[in-house]
Order: structure tokens, then sequence, then C-alpha cells
């Protein structure tokens, strides 16, 4: 089959997604480093209610491990887990907002927690960039 003519192809516009928590599955993951030489871990999850998809880089730095370990914890891994494929598949929410990267909108993933726990969650913040909640 020949390949097909894109002269007239356009980037799709995303829609920015709406601040707020999301039910996704965790769908996939690998391990990366950055320019700096430092490890990380890209994770990826589809959204249940579209065709979205989201990912999150988490730091192997030990002054930035708060967010894989919030990560684990939606996901019912413990603090020592070091394989993630069992997982692949959990349902779990994240909180995501919208952020413009290069003139599209992208989605940006600020949090997780397990399926189903939104009753016992902190609230979603008015400010975006008040991430203080988070903490509690």
């Amino acid at each position: 089959m020949p390949m097909p003519d894109t002269s007239n192809a356009k980037k799709p516009e995303m829609k920015p997604i709406e601040k707020d928590w999301y039910e996704v599955k965790f769908t996939d993951f690998k391990e990366k480093i950055d320019k700096n030489g430092d490890l990380y871990l890209e994770v990826q999850f589809d959204f249940e209610d579209s065709n979205r998809k989201a990912w999150n880089n988490l730091s192997y730095n030990s002054e930035y491990l708060y967010g894989l370990k919030q990560f684990k914890k939606a996901i019912g891994a413990v603090d020592s887990e070091d394989n993630l494929t069992q997982y692949k598949g959990t349902r779990l929410e994240i909180f995501c907002k919208n952020r413009v990267y290069k003139e599209s909108n992208q989605t940006e993933v600020v949090d997780y927690r397990p399926f189903g726990s939104g009753d016992t969650m902190p609230q979603a913040p008015k400010d975006e960039d008040d991430l203080s909640w988070m903490e509690k």
C-alpha cells in the first residue's frame, strides 16, 4: 500500500483539560536518563472516558521521591517495590491541569490517589499554582 500524501496534514489541536481529578489506567512505564544523567521513571496513563493519554516523569533523585511515593501508593505498590510491571492496568485517579508548551496544550499530572478514594482526599486547589493542599 502506498504511503498517503501529507501535504495538507495539520497538527491536531488538543483541547485544554479542565483542572480536576480523572479516572485513568496505568498503562506503561520506562526508566530513562535525563540530560544531566539522572535516572527517572516515565509513566503513562489512559483516560477512562476518552482517547486522551497523559505522561509524567517521576524522579529517582532522593530530594524528589515524594511524587514516586504518591504514585506507588495510588497503584497499591509498597514503598520498597522496584518492579511495577504487575501494576499495569491498575485504575487510579490523577489530578491534572492544562499547560501550554510551544503553543500546544499539554496535560500536566500534578498528583495521584487510589481509585475511588476521592471522598477522603484533599480538594483540588482553587489557584492552580497553589500546591500546598498536596502536603496534607
